[in-house]
């Protein structure tokens, strides 16, 4: 009876090491639960960000047969992007 299998501590220290293993198992879920967290809000805050986008490229005569290129300017987001003039033109 005093054989490993049968002993009362093998069974403690068993228990013992599956506790550990599930806490181990918790923590890293929790961390990477986190990271995934913040992984999402990123992408949302990144999706919601107004931003101009630049379409229509086109080559135009003028009067003075020089030629122009024309650009189309379009806002996107759910809120339209403010001052995007100005702040295009700063950041140049």
């Amino acid at each position: 009876m005093d054989r490993w299998g049968n002993n009362p501590s093998t069974v403690e220290a068993i228990a013992t090491a599956l506790a550990v293993v599930a806490i181990l198992f918790a923590w890293l879920s929790l961390r990477e639960s986190k990271a995934q967290r913040e992984a999402f809000e990123a992408e949302i805050n990144a999706r919601m960000r107004p931003w101009v986008g630049l379409f229509g490229f086109q080559y135009k005569k003028g009067e003075s047969k020089d030629p122009k290129l024309a650009v189309l300017l379009r806002n996107f987001g759910p809120l339209p992007a403010q001052k995007s003039k100005t702040q295009a033109r700063d950041r140049a």
